[in-house]
C-alpha cells in the first residue's frame, strides 16, 4: 500500500514542481498528488492578515513582528492538506512543500513511519526534516532506516507525516495563526504527539536567502529595528521579557535533549 503524499505547490512554480515529481519518481512506495498553494500576492495583505492572530497574542508568543502574508499563506496551504487528509481515507498522509530535497532512503522511511503511525493511537506528527529536538531512549517498535525518538520541537514544514487525528487535531487549532507554523512546540500543548527520525530524511533546495518568506521576515525585523532605535525604554523592557520567556522554554523544551541538524 502506497503512501498518499500531498505536496504543496504555487500554479506559476513549475519548476520547483517537475523537480520534487522526479525525486519521488524514484520512491515507488509514494503516491504524489500536487496541491495547488495559497498564493499571498494574489490574495492580498488584508485577505492574508485576518486569519492571523491579534498582535497581543503573536507579541505573547515572543515574536516581535506580526505574521508575514507568506507564512500566513505557508500555514493556510498546509491547513488546506491537513483537511483534505481528515476527510479521506488514508490514515496517514505525508506532506512535502515542493522545495524539499529527499534523502536517497526517503521512500522506505516513510513507508516504516506510515505503518509506525498507523498503531498510533494519539495524534501524532513524525518530522522527517532536519533541525528537531529528540529526547529519550528511540521508539523499539520503529522498523526502518534510521530510528525513531519523541520530540519535543523541531523547525520547518517541508516534510512531515501525520495521522488522521493529527489532521483533525491541527486543522481544528491552528486558526487562528499565532505563529509559524514550524512553531511545533505549540501543537504539543493540543495534545499532538511529535516523533523525529534520526538522521533526518528531507532537506530543503536552496538557501535560506532565496526564501520568500525569510526576505519578508528580513524586512519586518529591519523596521521594527527603526522603531526601537526611537523607542529604547520599550526596546529594553521586551527584552528583559524575552530573556525570561525564553529561558523558561528552554528549560521546557531543550533540557535533558538533544539537538539534531545531521546531513546526510
Amino acid at each position: 500500500m502506497k503512501v498518499h503524499a500531498y505536496i504543496i505547490n504555487l500554479k506559476r512554480c513549475e519548476s520547483r514542481r517537475k523537480t520534487i515529481l522526479e525525486q519521488l519518481a524514484a520512491h515507488p512506495e509514494i503516491e504524489p498528488e500536487i496541491v495547488e498553494a495559497i498564493d499571498a500576492q494574489a490574495e492580498g495583505t488584508e485577505a492574508m492578515q485576518k486569519h492571523a492572530a491579534p498582535a497581543s497574542v503573536i507579541f505573547r508568543n515572543c515574536l516581535l513582528h506580526s505574521l508575514s502574508n507568506g507564512e500566513i499563506a505557508c500555514a493556510l496551504s498546509h491547513i488546506k492538506c491537513l483537511k483534505m487528509i481528515a476527510a479521506g481515507k488514508d490514515e496517514v498522509g505525508l506532506l512535502l512543500e515542493d522545495d524539499a530535497l529527499l534523502a536517497p532512503e526517503f521512500g522506505k522511511a516513510v513507508a516504516a513511519a506510515r505503518d509506525f503511525l498507523s498503531g498510533e493511537r494519539h495524534p501524532a506528527v513524525i518530522l522527517l526534516s532536519a533541525r528537531t529536538w529528540r529526547y529519550g531512549q528511540r521508539q523499539k517498535k520503529w522498523i526502518g532506516p534510521g530510528s525513531i525518538f519523541r520530540c519535543t520541537t523541531g523547525v520547518g514544514t517541508y516534510a512531515y507525516l501525520i495521522n488522521r487525528a493529527g489532521a483533525i487535531t491541527m486543522s481544528k487549532t491552528l486558526l487562528p495563526l499565532k505563529a509559524p507554523l514550524d512553531h511545533w512546540h505549540l501543537m504539543c500543548h493540543s495534545g499532538l504527539h511529535l516523533y523525529t527520525v534520526v538522521p533526518h530524511l528531507a532537506s530543503f533546495v536552496g538557501a535560506n536567502d532565496d526564501s520568500t518568506i525569510r526576505a519578508e521576515r528580513d524586512e519586518n525585523w529591519n523596521l521594527n529595528f527603526e522603531y526601537w532605535k526611537k523607542h529604547p525604554r520599550l526596546w529594553w523592557i521586551t527584552k528583559k521579557f524575552q530573556r525570561i520567556y525564553l529561558l523558561n522554554k528552554f528549560n521546557q523544551i531543550f533540557l535533558n535533549g538533544k539537538f539534531e541538524e545531521k546531513k546526510w
